[in-house]
């Protein structure tokens, strides 16, 4: 069993190492007391790269990725949010 929010404390301490002055990142965790069934190093995996990514798109124009966890339905969500580019067109 492993908390949703201390994985992402964790996720978003090793992601500053490569976040740029322009990026900022929001944190909004509100299942301090929840834990869940999975395994911490691949879900710890999974949101260091959904960060990163998030981070990567915004280093050149800057912008603000938000980071958050709710319960909804007796389900945990981790919830990242970003206002970078997005994904172009093809």
């Amino acid at each position: 069993m492993l908390s949703p929010d201390e994985l992402l404390i964790k996720v978003e301490e090793v992601s500053h190492l490569s976040l740029p002055k322009n990026v900022s990142i929001v944190k909004d965790y509100n299942c301090p007391d929840e834990c869940v069934k999975g395994d911490e190093t691949q879900l710890g995996q999974v949101a260091l790269n959904i960060v990163l990514n998030a981070i990567q798109a915004m280093k050149e124009k800057g912008g603000t990725l938000t980071i958050s966890t709710r319960k909804e339905n007796e389900k945990i969500k981790m919830i990242f949010s970003d206002n970078g580019p997005g994904i172009a067109e093809e």
